[in-house]
């Protein structure tokens, strides 16, 4: 899904769509789906330690940042990633204020177009593939680094005084302080290094910074490309979205469960359709095949019957004496056996009359055919609708209206006489002629 995406960065919304950056107000109303990327208003993210992986490691968090002094009030804090280390476990988090929490949970449950909340945090760790990275994240005054080192994560963030050149450029080299002064306290150097920008005034600007990260810090980084996007009433902006984009999905989104689904219903929706639609073919298939199969063994039947029919009539026609050996009695009842079936009833007609003669409110759960007397016997039981026993009375009609005499009798299996609205019946054809209705 080629969404825009809404940046919700360093205090400020833009909307970045077909090469345009379009600066909106707070909590817009969104007229088309968009990805939304968001720091949180500049909230305070970082890397905690707790004794174990629980559920109370949010709880645990918010505890430690009010006893320094960094929040006040209700938060709601992100767990992005938790790792297990040698001194317990690790969580990168966010601490979300809940009064601006619930305001964009609420914004976004009010836009009628899908709209995707990816934490600025979560996307970070996600663009880690391995240990020994790290990735910059600079977006107006605000630099924010996560590295991945040795099965431990860091986070540093570091807030320049001014958009003017001096201050970014003193705030990438506190920046590159902080990391420098990580690896010497022998968490090693990196090996890679992935520098983001989310809205640089000109792509040379944005080298230079990485480039005086890079010399402060004696590691390689690397510059992802970023496009040129026009601004609503003049100027440019830079910003490496076209490679961030391809990240973008419902499994790093913090929004409800049944947001995530619904997006993920729609996106694959293509997908979904192909596969019921091959599903459906395949029963119908299926069912194709079985019907020409049971029409198939119906015919082959009847002309056995016939067959067998006319074998009988020659034996009786021989007026000389045969011996009756052990294979004319075989022969004898085979050919007995075969001309009963002619005059017997059809199971397969009588089970496909029977179950539309039942309908949704009848259940059939036991039938017996007694084929010495073309005598059925069936038993099932109703959903009672408000305690009528019109489905029954119906269902008996139909039986009549098949050609058979219905009479009730004891439940034979004696299983289906504990459940209420049981029945059994003994079916009867009228006459031979009429056979099963069918």
């Amino acid at each position: 899904m080629d969404n825009a995406i809404l940046l919700h960065a360093d205090g400020k919304w833009s909307l970045f769509e077909k090469r345009q950056a379009i600066p909106l107000r707070d909590y817009p109303k969104i007229e088309s789906p968009v990805y939304v990327l968001t720091d949180f208003d500049g909230a305070i993210s970082g890397v905690s330690t707790v004794n174990n992986k629980s559920s109370y490691a949010g709880s645990l968090i918010g505890r430690r940042l009010r006893d320094d002094g960094l929040i006040d009030g209700e938060v709601k804090i992100l767990i992005h990633h938790g790792v297990q280390t040698d001194g317990g476990y690790q969580v990168l988090y966010t601490a979300v204020p809940m009064n601006l929490w619930q305001n964009m949970q609420s914004w976004v449950h009010a836009q009628k177009e899908h709209c995707l909340l990816i934490p600025q945090t979560t996307l970070m760790y996600d663009l880690l593939s391995r240990e020994n990275e790290g990735v910059v994240f600079h977006s107006g005054r605000r630099f924010s680094l996560l590295l991945r080192q040795k099965k431990t994560m860091d986070y540093f963030s570091v807030l320049a005084l001014s958009d003017s050149e001096d201050d970014l450029h003193i705030a990438a080299r506190t920046l590159a302080e902080r990391v420098k002064k990580h690896q010497e306290e022998g968490a090693g150097r990196l090996l890679k290094w992935g520098w983001y920008s989310l809205g640089a005034v000109s792509s040379g600007e944005e080298a230079a910074l990485a480039k005086i990260f890079q010399e402060a810090t004696d590691t390689k980084v690397s510059v992802v490309a970023a496009e040129m996007y026009t601004k609503k009433g003049g100027g440019q902006i830079y910003a490496s979205l076209s490679a961030l984009r391809a990240r973008f999905s419902e499994k790093l989104a913090a929004n409800p469960i049944s947001g995530k689904a619904s997006y993920f219903a729609e996106k694959n929706l293509m997908r979904i359709a192909c596969c019921i639609g091959v599903i459906a073919a395949g029963l119908f298939v299926w069912g194709l095949m079985s019907l020409l199969q049971a029409r198939a063994i119906s015919v082959q039947v009847g002309q056995n019957a016939s067959e067998a029919q006319k074998i009988a009539q020659n034996l009786q026609g021989k007026a000389t004496a045969i011996r009756q050996g052990k294979q004319f009695y075989a022969t004898r009842d085979f050919i007995g056996l075969v001309a009963k079936a002619e005059h017997s009833i059809d199971p397969y007609g009588f089970l496909r009359n029977l179950r539309f003669a039942a309908g949704e409110n009848v259940k059939i759960l036991r039938v017996q055919i007694q084929p010495d007397n073309n005598n059925i016997v069936i038993e099932g039981w109703i959903e009672q609708v408000g305690g009528s026993d019109k489905p029954l009375a119906d269902f008996v009609e139909q039986l009549r209206g098949l050609g058979f005499a219905p009479k009730a009798i004891d439940s034979i299996s004696g299983a289906n006489m504990r459940r209420n609205g049981s029945f059994a019946y003994r079916l009867q054809p009228v006459s031979e002629d009429e056979g099963t209705g069918i």
